[in-house]
């Protein structure tokens, strides 16, 4: 099995910063390769314009990273108040999202991949939460903010994590606002920040969990909204990597 993994490389980073960069990225395949060491990786980005390769993967993860351009989801006016904004890898996570939802394969957003799939199927955002009275649930310090999170007694969510509350780490200064007609909320941070998400009606429709939060930073690595959020996932791609080849198979001459 394969999984699509996005991510941004800019050219014009300094040295230490795609370090960083480089760094915080091989979190997500650490902590996928440690739920199961035989999962495949294809990274797609804009500036490699490969989005062709997802036709070989079997799921997608949406990873985090700078803000959605406010003008995609109404907000042009004030795009001066987001922070590292990039057009390019916008349009090319939205056809990614896309092909993904067309092709029936699991789909798991992180933080940034939470947003991006909001605003790409008609929700939008709040641009900085702390500005709009919210308390900052951004971490700038290695010390790692945590808060509570309550979730909604029927979603997938609870039922993955078999848990009603809990705690995970806070990277981000945006969050959803309204979240698109096809999608519900899920969990909620205590003072009721969308904090998951995902499809409103499952029926016929592919896995799709959005997680505001890091699972892949998280250092307490039995956390449940860890751990078992990678599990399902890679449980989802593998059923949908066997569905593919069945597909494959009944399309032979025999």
């Amino acid at each position: 099995m394969k999984i699509a993994v996005t991510r941004s490389t800019k050219s014009d980073q300094s040295a230490e910063a795609r370090a960083k960069a480089d760094e915080k990225f091989a979190k997500y395949l650490d902590w996928l390769h440690n739920a199961d060491s035989s999962v495949e990786y294809a990274v797609l980005s804009h500036e490699r314009g490969n989005l062709g390769e997802i036709e070989q993967c079997d799921g997608l993860l949406l990873t985090g990273g700078g803000d959605v351009h406010p003008k995609f989801y109404g907000k042009n006016d004030i795009h001066h108040r987001a922070e590292d904004v990039d057009e390019r890898r916008d349009a090319f996570e939205f056809s990614a999202a896309r092909r993904a939802f067309d092709g029936q394969l699991p789909v798991l957003g992180v933080c940034r991949g939470l947003q991006v799939v909001n605003v790409f199927l008609g929700g939008s955002l709040h641009l900085d939460l702390a500005a709009e009275g919210f308390e900052s649930h951004a971490s700038k310090k290695e010390n790692e903010l945590r808060h509570e999170i309550i979730l909604e007694r029927t979603s997938l969510l609870t039922e993955i994590t078999g848990a009603m509350n809990g705690e995970v780490n806070s990277y981000h200064h945006q969050a959803a606002s309204i979240p698109a007609s096809v999608l519900k909320v899920s969990a909620r941070s205590s003072d009721g920040v969308i904090e998951a998400m995902e499809w409103d009606e499952r029926r016929q429709r592919s896995f799709l969990l959005l997680v505001q939060w890091h699972p892949e930073r998280t250092r307490d690595k039995e956390n449940v909204f860890s751990k078992t959020i990678a599990r399902k996932f890679l449980e989802e791609v593998r059923q949908a990597a066997k569905q593919s080849q069945r597909d494959f198979l009944q399309t032979q001459p025999t």
